[in-house]
């Protein structure tokens, strides 16, 4: 099971509040799961207000489920 949590922090080009998916464990379960970890697809804000995407930096558990990891 992955924990995650919703937070809110302000974008940094507009300071409209943005709203994200904190991890604090992802569960990898499949390729499609992989990838994402691998893409860095995760733990990005995106200001509906001016377009901007970007990552921000937290620790996390990863548990690679197929291979009991």
């Amino acid at each position: 099971m992955a924990l995650a949590t919703t937070i809110s922090r302000p974008c940094t080009r507009c300071g409209q509040p943005v709203e994200a998916v904190l991890h604090q464990s992802y569960v990898i379960e499949d390729d499609a799961s992989l990838q994402t970890i691998l893409g860095n697809r995760f733990h990005l804000l995106d200001c509906a207000g001016c377009g901007e995407r970007r990552a921000f930096e937290a620790d996390f558990l990863v548990v690679d489920r197929p291979r009991n990891l």
